[in-house]
């Protein structure tokens, strides 16, 4: 047989040109990250032990109860009712466990609400600077990645901007507050102006958007500044949590996504999500 490269597909090339800068970034952080005067934050890793609760609960849960104690799993009934009345003390609105999926943390929730929310050649848009995966995974699920950088002076988000990127293709916008990396806490005033952007838009292209809330920072604020879940403003809200970061434990992948109780006639949007998990076979 002659000499011929291999040839990727035109998805994965896409994904590893995405992904090239933080490759290179990676053989750096690899090269030094075990050194014993380095600390690492490159990924929100813990510099202190995980909470002893945390580590007590695998302890007491290891132990099998029965036969399918460690079966393959889906949203399990008894979690997504503690999920949901979580959110129910936390956000004072009326989730439902049928409105949680439980996901391999948010990036199992992403992956999720892209694929049954998001058709190939779709787009999304987000700010920049992002979170360095939306890009590579939105391209992974065929849909197109649209950047609107944020505001220079503040890091809010720059509205006009994202009402310019919203078009006929657009199927969901992405916000991440507290925001990785800037840090930056989403006002009131902005998630209300975003909603009122959303609903225009939607209305006057004739489908919905989607407002993809990522959260896996939500209880982490150590200022004055409060936290606001864009959820409040917007009906078509799908909310993003990782459990990563709160318990100091990223490597564990828990997490879950959630339909916002506004969402008028979830029902048929659960069935997506349940059979998006399923075709998944489980990863998501």
């Amino acid at each position: 047989m002659p000499d011929i490269a291999p040839i990727p597909a035109a998805r994965t090339a896409s994904v590893a040109t995405a992904m090239s800068r933080f490759l290179d970034f990676v053989d750096v952080w690899d090269s030094i990250r075990l050194q014993p005067d380095v600390r690492d934050f490159a990924f929100g890793n813990p510099q202190e032990l995980p909470l002893p609760e945390f580590s007590a609960a695998i302890r007491r849960y290891a132990e099998p109860e029965n036969k399918d104690w460690f079966a393959y799993k889906r949203s399990e009934p008894e979690p997504r009712a503690v999920v949901a009345k979580a959110l129910r003390e936390w956000r004072g609105m009326p989730f439902e466990p049928e409105d949680i999926a439980l996901t391999p943390g948010a990036f199992g929730a992403l992956a999720t609400a892209f694929r049954a929310f998001v058709d190939p050649g779709d787009e999304v848009v987000f700010s920049l600077p992002p979170w360095f995966l939306y890009e590579p995974m939105l391209l992974a699920a065929d849909a197109v990645p649209v950047k609107v950088p944020v505001r220079a002076d503040d890091h809010d988000l720059d509205l006009d901007a994202i009402g310019s990127a919203l078009g006929p293709r657009t199927r969901a916008v992405i916000v991440n507050t507290p925001n990785n990396p800037t840090g930056r806490i989403y006002p009131q005033r902005t998630l209300a102006a975003l909603a009122d952007l959303l609903t225009d838009a939607s209305q006057r292209w004739g489908r919905t958007i989607w407002l993809i809330s990522d959260e896996p920072y939500a209880r982490l604020v150590f200022s004055d500044a409060e936290f606001c879940s864009p959820s409040e403003f917007y009906p078509y809200t799908l909310i993003s949590y990782s459990y990563a970061k709160v318990l100091l434990t990223p490597g564990q992948r828990i997490g879950w996504l959630a339909l916002s109780p506004s969402i008028p006639d979830r029902a048929p949007l659960r069935k997506v999500i349940e059979r998006t998990q399923i075709s998944g076979g489980w990863l998501f």
